[in-house]
């Protein structure tokens, strides 16, 4: 089974775009959601309003964090 650092590392590693995001931040929020239900529901909300508000950059952004959270919960990863 993957560490939850070498987790992180891959989905960096995917993404160049993720970049701005400081590691200790996304790391931070990654396992917030893995242990809170209801971040994650929220995380999922905001991704939503953003593509309602037109802003389908940060759109898709949210909703790519949010399905790669779920990933890692389901496969126990975080």
């Amino acid at each position: 089974m993957k560490s939850h650092r070498q987790y992180v590392k891959e989905q960096i590693k995917r993404d160049p775009g993720l970049m701005p995001l400081t590691r200790n931040f996304r790391i931070t929020i990654m396992e917030r959601a893995a242990r809170d239900t209801r971040f994650r529901q929220r995380l999922l909300t905001e991704a939503i309003n953003q593509f309602l508000a037109g802003d389908l950059a940060a759109g898709k952004a949210m909703l790519r964090d949010y399905i790669n959270i779920e990933e890692a919960v389901r496969h126990e990863i975080l």
